[in-house]
């Protein structure tokens, strides 16, 4: 019975043996491993080493709770403590816990820190670590692209990315543009894996340049050439504006010799001119903020940014709008902090569009005879400016006559001259000569 036992413990220890990494586990090591359990307080992770790695779980749940990992994923982690007494310890965020020892690590590591932005200062967001320690994320660093509305982070709980650390620990900077990226690049390889050449699909141009038009197509960016715009030698910015809705094919996806994204190369198709025109609404002006207002309407609150606003040139919206006035707004849709987004500016084109939709459907429309669009909007043009009543003759004595018509009564020599007209004189009439 000893000698089974012993011969127990031998195999355990060889198989132990065979599992020991090949490297020492060192504080701040970046590892992959296989999710093997997850229990109420940790996640335990296979790694190759003796004992198996522990992450906390709220590390890997979402905002509701729910770990976003199962058993048999894998995962990417930093060693947090190597030599911890239950086993190697990982993180995969931090959060809780502002000690400069941990916020060494997450900058050392580009680990990211869950923090709860506290107040709005000037240039950017206060942001409490936990621990007493505040950290500061400029304006810039707080989305892809420009963060209008400070105050509306305040309260929320977001990861950063620790990039300076100042004053021993007394100032420290942080960042979520690392993060946001990396996000939008997963995006962007999932929703390249779904595209493919010949495919036709609905985009929003989110750039007009001279040689072509950029396109979103949810998270990959396409270019449509000048010369597959169909405008012949128009421009590109007179035949589409930013945010317009467009159908294009793809024609070409060709990989990036240096690891890039592909290059999407697309065709234009169609615009979108029978989609519904977006909702025009009446609201009141509740804030107003150098980026933009905040206007109250039946549809809840809705945000317009500065570029939306009908303001001159350099134009202060303070000067021009004032609170507790009416003003009416185009829902934009939602931007990516889940607010209504509105354009003032835009409210002329989309009655316009809405005034002509309304004509079309009382049977003003094109007649089928091959004039499209254009051939509409020209007819629709005639007809608003015709008038209603019979046409007075016109006075043919104030117009010169023509000469060689057919039908044309004989011309008047001593009919007056029209007014605006110069009399021929040859050089060799000239005043004072005979």
């Amino acid at each position: 019975m000893a000698d089974r036992d012993e011969d127990f413990a031998a195999l355990l220890d060889a198989s132990l043996a065979e599992r020991a990494p090949s490297r020492t586990l060192r504080r701040g090591a970046r590892v992959r491993g296989t999710v093997v359990a997850i229990t109420d307080t940790d996640v335990f992770v296979d790694i190759g080493a003796k004992a198996e790695a522990r992450i906390p779980r709220h590390e890997v749940c979402d905002e509701h709770g729910t770990p976003t990992v199962t058993v048999g994923d894998a995962i990417e982690a930093v060693v947090a403590d190597p030599k911890a007494p239950e086993g190697p310890r990982l993180a995969v965020r931090i959060s809780g816990t502002g000690d400069r020892r941990t916020l060494d690590l997450a900058r050392a590591a580009q680990l990211p820190v869950r923090g709860r932005v506290t107040a709005a200062a000037k240039g950017g967001v206060e942001v409490d670590l936990g621990g007493g320690t505040v950290g500061f994320c400029p304006a810039s660093q707080l989305e892809l692209g420009r963060a209008a509305d400070l105050e509306g982070y305040v309260g929320k709980a977001l990861d950063f990315v620790v990039t300076e650390i100042r004053d021993r620990g007394r100032s420290i900077v942080l960042s979520r543009r690392p993060i946001l990226e990396k996000e939008a690049a997963r995006r962007a390889e999932e929703r390249l894996r779904q595209l493919e050449v010949g495919e036709e699909l609905e985009g929003t141009v989110d750039g007009i340049e001279p040689y072509g038009a950029f396109v979103d197509l949810g998270g990959v960016r396409g270019l449509v050439h000048a010369s597959r715009l169909g405008g012949g030698s128009a421009r590109p910015s007179d035949l589409l504006r930013v945010g317009e809705t467009i159908r294009v094919r793809i024609e070409a996806i060709t990989p990036d010799p240096a690891g890039r994204s592909p290059r999407v190369d697309l065709s234009f198709v169609a615009a979108l001119e029978d989609a519904e025109p977006p909702p025009i609404v009446e609201g009141t002006v509740l804030r107003i903020e150098g980026g933009g207002i905040f206007i109250e309407t039946p549809e809840g609150e809705v945000f317009v940014p500065g570029r939306e606003l009908d303001l001159p040139p350099g134009g202060d919206p303070r000067r021009i709008y004032k609170l507790g006035s009416r003003l009416e707004v185009v829902l934009m849709g939602t931007d990516r902090k889940g607010r209504m987004r509105g354009s003032v500016k835009r409210v002329d084109d989309v009655r316009a569009k809405v005034d002509f939709r309304n004509f079309q459907r009382k049977g003003h429309g094109g007649t089928g005879g091959g004039l499209g669009r254009l051939g509409d909007l020209l007819a629709a043009a005639n007809v608003s400016a015709a008038p209603t009543s019979t046409a007075t003759p016109t006075n043919d004595a104030n117009r010169p006559a023509r000469r060689g018509a057919a039908g044309d009564p004989p011309r008047d020599e001593g009919t007056r001259r029209p007014s605006g007209t110069r009399r021929h004189v040859t050089p060799n009439r000239r005043k004072g000569r005979r």
